[in-house]
């Protein structure tokens, strides 16, 4: 409703947009808090991603695919296509970004007590990174083209899949981590912390599932019917809130990490030169990712994030 109007008029879009930029702009202001005393490139990227996710929605709501009557047989107009290639461009570094931080993320951790199913994970992740390169330089020659809306339904099924897989992938790598974190949890040598580890483990698992329903519940939605948000706003509310689940979640992660090498440092004072060499051992993948206080992370290659395109 605009100011000038005399009465509300319901707009669906203007309302969602509303929420995710809300959602956006707290994620924001939690990972800038995070890295104000020291730099992290985790958060910086957070950041990156959900500015780039302001972006791509801004234009997706403004110039949302519709057919310009001033263009000959529903051609896009020359501004539309312009603003829609920006978008492909910024929502391909978020995808294939994100991607690669969540993933980085538990093979950082597991590679060396779980090597094979690392090994499997990385070419999942390679064939989604393929997938979605193929479809954004599929759409942005169309665009190049000024194919008419119609003939960009090829690359928006793609998209529709692409979009499933990447949440069945997200799935995949969360259960992988959280699984990850439960065998450090029950690991005798961290019994003194226990109690509480075992507390943000819970609220991890709690999170991460209900951050990969609220994905796969989105994609299904494209899937099964389209033409019910044909902006895809339920695709962009459900990145959001993962993005916002996901700044929160590095920042128990901190306190896991740094509650485990507080346990490790002990075993090694009261367990001399055979605890230090076995807490160094069995620890050596934690220990490896340096987390600032408050959960800042400090982690090598840590890329934007992942966003969605192809919504024409």
């Amino acid at each position: 409703m605009a100011l000038t109007e005399s009465s509300f008029s319901w707009n669906g879009g203007s309302f969602y947009l509303g929420v995710i930029l809300t959602l956006h702009l707290n994620t924001i202001a939690s990972a800038f808090e995070r890295c104000r005393d020291r730099f992290s490139p985790y958060f910086a990227a957070i950041i990156v991603l959900a500015v780039s996710h302001i972006i791509t929605l801004v234009i997706i709501v403004a110039y949302g695919g519709q057919n310009d009557p001033t263009q000959p047989e529903g051609k896009v107009a020359p501004l539309t296509a312009g603003l829609n290639a920006l978008a492909i461009l910024l929502e391909h570094v978020t995808e294939v970004g994100f991607v690669s931080l969540n993933f980085f993320r538990l093979k950082k951790l597991a590679q060396v007590k779980y090597p094979l199913p690392i090994r499997i994970m990385t070419i999942l992740v390679f064939l989604y990174m393929l997938g979605v390169t193929i479809h954004n330089i599929w759409f942005l020659v169309l665009l190049s083209r000024n194919d008419s809306l119609i003939t960009m339904a090829g690359p928006a099924s793609m998209f529709n899949l692409m979009s499933f897989y990447d949440g069945l992938l997200n799935a995949g790598i969360s259960l992988g981590f959280v699984l990850y974190l439960r065998s450090v949890t029950l690991d005798p040598q961290f019994a003194r912390s226990r109690s509480s580890l075992s507390s943000m483990l819970a609220s991890v698992k709690y999170s991460l599932g209900f951050e990969c329903a609220v994905i796969i519940a989105a994609n299904l939605l494209q899937l099964v019917s389209p033409a019910s948000d044909p902006l895809w706003i339920a695709t962009y509310l459900s990145l959001a809130l993962r993005l916002r689940i996901f700044t929160s979640f590095l920042s128990t992660l901190g306190v896991m990490l740094r509650q485990t090498n507080r346990s490790d440092g002990g075993s090694s004072i009261t367990g001399g030169a055979a605890g230090a060499n076995a807490a160094g051992t069995s620890n050596s993948a934690l220990s490896q990712i340096p987390l600032q206080a408050g959960g800042g992370g400090t982690l090598v290659g840590s890329p934007a994030g992942i966003s969605r395109t192809g919504k024409e």
